[in-house]
């Protein structure tokens, strides 16, 4: 089971650490633990994000991650580390994941860890950060199932290179942090923790999808979007996303993102449940595209949710035809991409429709 993330409001420079677990109270040391019958599950550390100066003169805000995973009963542990970079008022994110061996350590007799990555990260990024108790542990009951806080001093320093050319994000190093945050880490049964129904929430609205495997190392592509109705106003958004595999560190990889609020896409449907969506360049996007079904869309039988409502999904299969010039989308960094004209089997293409009664 991956364990969850959560994040806490902490002063800047500051970590915060996750740890899950099921069944037992106390728990080895996770860096070379071998899980037994509904033991300890991973860990996750999420730093809030760090604001800091790169050597290109960049403000560029930072978040970093680490993670212990169960690969499964009996077959140990994995751990990854990232770094997700963005620039206030740009609208593209950035996130590079790493494997990880044995950089990662916690104790849950001690509390004590660390997060030691040495050359592992290389070319990318170095990280030290220890951590230690820092006050008493309170603990949360539900069922057979415990949630334990434990606040913790941190200290240490990381450095991340985007290695993204002389004119580029550039690098930035954090050294000397330090301050206090909490642990969390859970045990027991999970499943005896019962604290409600779950509810299906209403919501009606448009969205869209359509992708691209370019290949391993080259990388995947996706666009998607929505059209929404919000306090009265429609709100139209654009998301893209490439992913690619990088050459070293052995299985890393970098995702692109980029999220535009202000969309120029139209919908129309036709007297025979045809659909046709077109979407314009806005922004750092360019060019346009028509997606467009070869039949009608499909409806799905009602689905409760709220208090005595129903959705119903409509789904289309659509054709991505690029107009004269393609929709791409140009970043700060690491290029510009764009999909190819595509038929309804070539991927995953489709328009979606929900509405409430």
């Amino acid at each position: 089971m991956r364990t969850s993330v959560r994040h806490f409001a902490v002063s800047t420079g500051l970590v915060a650490l996750v740890v899950t677990g099921s069944a037992v109270a106390s728990m080895p040391s996770v860096a070379n633990a071998r899980p037994a019958a509904a033991s300890f599950d991973g860990a996750s550390f999420d730093p809030p994000t760090q604001t800091l100066t790169s050597t290109t003169h960049k403000k560029l805000r930072v978040n970093f991650f680490a993670s212990i995973d169960q690969n499964g009963l009996g077959s140990g542990f994995s751990q990854a580390a990232g770094f997700t970079i963005t620039r206030k008022g740009v609208p593209e994110t950035h996130d590079w994941t790493f494997p990880m061996k044995k950089a990662f350590t916690f104790s849950t007799k001690t509390d004590k860890g660390s997060i030691k990555t040495k050359s592992q990260l290389s070319p990318y990024a170095t990280v030290n950060l220890t951590f230690a108790p820092n006050g008493k542990k309170h603990t949360s009951t539900c069922g057979k199932y415990k949630t334990i806080r434990v606040p913790v001093k941190v200290k240490g320093s990381l450095t991340f290179d985007t290695r993204s050319g002389k004119h580029g994000w550039g690098k930035v190093h954090a050294s000397h942090l330090s301050g206090k945050t909490v642990i969390y880490y859970e045990t027991g049964d999970q499943t005896t923790c019962n604290p409600g129904g779950f509810t299906l929430e209403c919501g009606s609205g448009i969205s869209w999808n359509a992708s691209h495997s370019i290949g391993t190392t080259d990388g995947d592509v996706a666009f998607s979007g929505s059209i929404d109705t919000v306090k009265g106003k429609t709100v139209k958004t654009f998301y893209a996303s490439r992913t690619t595999t990088l050459s070293k560190p052995k299985g890393s990889t970098r995702g692109d993102t980029t999220y535009v609020t202000k969309s120029n896409s139209t919908l129309t449907i036709d007297k025979a449940n045809d659909a046709t969506l077109v979407v314009k360049g806005t922004g750092p996007v360019t060019g346009s595209v028509t997606m467009a079904s070869p039949a009608a869309g499909s409806a799905s039988p009602p689905q409760a949710c709220g208090k005595g409502k129903h959705e119903v999904f409509t789904n289309w299969q659509v054709t991505y035809t690029n107009g004269k010039s393609p929709l791409a989308v140009h970043e700060q960094i690491e290029g510009t991409y764009k999909l190819p004209n595509m038929g309804t089997s070539d991927y995953t293409n489709d328009i979606d429709k929900t509405v409430v009664s």
